[in-house]
């Protein structure tokens, strides 16, 4: 945060926050908040399934809300299903995730058992005869990643 207290001129006009502000206030209530939760998430850039998993939405709900937000150009699709956030604009989402309540702290939760349970997918793919360590099912509203052949988890590792 304090990157963009540094560029905080004192005039409205020149600053960030407030020009942010004015492109948030422009999206509807669930682009909005998917916005704030994917400064929370955690990388360079997000799949969609793990987008849906942050907000818990259908993927084709997420994809439609990070639509929204690639129309305001808050966030943009590097390649096909990765999306990414320019640096200061995380800071500012991630700023605006934060409530009192915790909600945050759910959706944080939810990402992590995103990325926990397709790596345990795509580890079982590849060593399907190594013995398992056991593990809880994933959260409701946790969208693993669909690895439906052996060059999948291959792809996930490095891109994860």
């Amino acid at each position: 945060s304090t990157r963009l207290d540094a560029l905080d001129a004192g005039e409205l006009a020149v600053n960030l926050r407030a020009v942010l502000s004015s492109s948030c206030d422009a999206l509807g209530p669930d682009a909005a908040q998917v916005f704030g939760l994917l400064g929370l998430a955690p990388g360079p850039d997000i799949s969609l399934a793990a987008v849906a998993s942050l907000v818990n939405r259908p993927a084709s709900r997420a994809r439609a809300l990070v639509g929204e937000l690639i129309n305001a150009n808050l966030v943009h699709e590097d390649t096909h299903g990765r999306y990414r956030m320019h640096d200061l604009v995380r800071l500012y989402a991630a700023e605006r995730a934060r409530d009192p309540a915790g909600r945050w702290r759910a959706a944080t939760h939810r990402v992590l058992d995103h990325y926990l349970h397709t790596a345990y997918a795509a580890n079982e793919a590849l060593s399907p005869n190594r013995g398992a360590i056991p593990l809880a099912p994933p959260r409701p509203g946790v969208t693993p990643e669909p690895l439906t052949d052996h060059a999948a988890p291959l792809a996930w590792f490095p891109v994860e």
